[in-house]
């Protein structure tokens, strides 16, 4: 009978033990995809053309691509955690700020998001640009809002080159 149970002890520990070696094997392999994945978004993010600012659901900055960090003059690391309006000052007019100009996307509401056509953007020390813009809420699978992606596009040089047409 001693015989028996220890073998049969000596099974169940090779089992469990086998069981746990799988089980953090498979653990290992989970977490080298995510980062594989989050790789391949980060990289992709940072080589859109466009400006790309990212929010939480309280509209605070995520992520900043390197386009974004040009035209507004903030760092990634210096913007992170600020709210969206103090680091994207955007204007409808190139001498009154509007403050709220983001909140339907920041609030969840509406799929289709922000679209704004000759609006202004201020950098960190005071220049404006002329941009174009767009801005959707972030959801997850279950359709719960989860941030902001907020798109900007400088069209300097397309302005300028309207208005020196329209001199002509």
């Amino acid at each position: 009978a001693g015989w028996i149970a220890l073998g049969v002890g000596l099974l169940l520990t090779m089992v469990l033990s086998a069981f746990a070696h799988f089980g953090l094997r498979r653990r290992d392999i989970l977490e080298s995809q995510v980062l594989e994945r989050t790789a391949e978004l980060r990289a992709a993010l940072y080589s859109i053309g466009d400006a790309v600012v990212t929010t939480d659901i309280h509209g605070r900055i995520r992520q900043m691509n390197p386009v974004a960090v040009t035209l507004t003059g903030w760092t990634e690391a210096e913007a992170r955690g600020k709210p969206l309006e103090e680091v994207l000052r955007i204007s409808g007019d190139r001498d009154d700020q509007e403050p709220n100009l983001l909140a339907r996307v920041l609030g969840g509401k509406g799929a289709e998001g922000l679209n704004g056509n000759d609006a202004w953007l201020m950098d960190r020390q005071g220049g404006r640009r002329p941009i174009d813009y767009s801005g959707a809420a972030i959801r997850d699978e279950r359709g719960e809002f989860g941030g902001a992606v907020i798109v900007l596009r400088d069209i300097s040089e397309r302005t300028q080159a309207a208005a020196a047409l329209h001199q002509q």
